[in-house]
C-alpha cells in the first residue's frame, strides 16, 4: 500500500489496510478422484512479422492435477474443477464456461480469462496481466493484479489485493444479492461498477469511484483521490458510515488496534437521482458535495467540505 503522503487520515486508512492479515479465499470444490491433466496440440497464432508460431496449451481438469511448483510453458486451459498450488503459468489462463479454478499462490504472466458461468478464486496469487470476466459466475482475488479487472460477473470480491489498473465491473440485472465487494484493497485506476450491491471499505483508490444503478451502495473508511459519484441507486446509499459490519466479518477483523477512520475524498462527492435513502457521514470531501434528484430522505452529518454544498446536501 502507498505511504508517506502527509495526510493523517489517509495514513490511518492505509495503516489499517496493511495491518490486516490476508483473508483466505474459498476453495473450489474438488472433482472426482483420478482426474489428470492432458496435453493438447497448440493452436496456430501469429507471431512477430506475421510468422505463425505454436503456443503450448496445458489442460487442467482436476484437483492437484498439476503438482505444486509446476511451470506451465504456455497457456493453461481449465476444463474441469481445477485447483493449483504455487503454479507458474508463462502464458494466459482461460477458465472455460461453467468450470472453476482455485489457485493458492503462484503467478500468471499473461491474462486470466473467466468465461460464462465460470468461477475463479485466487489466494495470494500474482497476475502480471489483467482479469477479463465474460459473464462469469464469480471472482475472488487476494494478491496482486498488475493491470485491470474488467467485464461482467455475478460477484467480484477483491480483498487484500493490489490492482494496478482499473476495476470496471457490470453485474447482471438478474443478480439481486451479489455484486462488487472491495476490502483492504489498493486500486491504481478508476473503479466503475454498474448494478448489483456495492461495498467498498478500508481501501485506497488512486483515482475515483463511479457507481450506477446499484441495488445498495456502501463506501466506508476509504481514501479516494478523485471524484466519488453514486447515481440511479435503487436502494440505500451510505457514504462514510463508520463501524460498518457485514455478514462476513466483525469490526475487530478490520483492525483490533485502530479506531474507525473517516473517509477521505480528494475530489467531489456527487449523489444524483437515487431512489433509496442517502446518508453521508464521517467523511472529508476536498471538493464539492452535490446531492440532486434523490427521491429518498437525505441525511448529512459529521462531514467537512472544502468546496461548496449544493442541492439536498446544502
Amino acid at each position: 500500500m502507498s505511504g508517506g503522503r502527509g495526510r493523517s487520515r489517509a495514513a490511518v486508512v492505509l495503516a489499517v489496510a496493511a495491518a490486516v492479515a490476508t483473508a483466505a479465499v474459498a476453495a473450489v470444490a474438488p472433482p472426482a478422484a483420478g482426474a489428470a491433466p492432458a496435453g493438447a496440440a497448440a493452436p496456430a497464432v501469429v507471431g512477430p512479422g506475421g510468422v505463425p508460431r505454436a503456443v503450448p496449451v496445458t489442460r487442467c481438469t482436476g484437483y492437484d492435477a498439476l503438482p505444486p511448483h509446476t511451470v506451465v510453458p504456455g497457456d493453461l486451459h481449465v476444463v474441469g474443477y481445477c485447483v493449483t498450488r504455487q503454479v507458474r503459468v508463462l502464458g494466459d489462463v482461460v477458465v472455460h464456461a461453467s468450470y472453476s479454478w482455485g489457485a493458492t499462490g503462484g503467478r500468471v504472466h499473461g491474462d486470466v480469462v473467466v468465461r460464462r458461468g465460470a468461477a475463479v478464486a485466487l489466494g495470494s496469487a500474482h497476475v502480471d496481466g489483467g482479469i477479463v470476466l465474460e459473464e462469469a459466475q464469480s471472482l475472488q482475488a487476494t494478491g496482486e493484479v498488475a493491470r485491470s479487472v474488467r467485464g461482467k460477473a455475478d460477484q467480484v470480491v477483491l480483498r487484500d489485493v493490489r490492482v494496478g489498473g482499473a476495476v470496471n465491473v457490470a453485474v447482471p440485472e438478474r443478480v439481486v444479492e451479489q455484486g462488487l465487494y472491495v476490502r483492504r484493497a489498493e486500486v491504481g485506476g478508476w473503479v466503475n461498477v454498474h448494478g448489483g450491491r456495492v461495498d467498498v471499505g478500508q481501501s485506497y483508490l488512486h483515482r475515483g469511484l463511479t457507481v450506477s444503478w446499484a441495488r445498495s451502495t456502501v463506501v466506508s473508511e476509504a481514501v479516494v483521490l478523485a471524484d466519488v459519484t453514486v447515481r440511479h441507486a435503487r436502494g440505500p446509499v451510505d457514504v462514510g458510515h463508520l463501524a460498518w459490519v457485514d455478514d462476513h466479518e466483525s469490526r475487530a477483523e478490520w483492525d483490533p488496534d485502530l479506531p474507525p477512520t473517516r473517509s477521505v475524498h480528494g475530489g467531489d462527492l456527487l449523489l444524483l437521482d437515487n431512489d433509496g435513502p442517502v446518508v453521508v457521514g464521517d467523511t472529508d470531501v476536498a471538493g464539492d458535495l452535490e446531492c440532486r434528484g434523490n427521491r429518498g430522505a437525505v441525511r448529512v452529518e459529521a462531514v467537512t467540505v472544502g468546496g461548496t454544498r449544493t442541492g439536498q446536501c446544502a
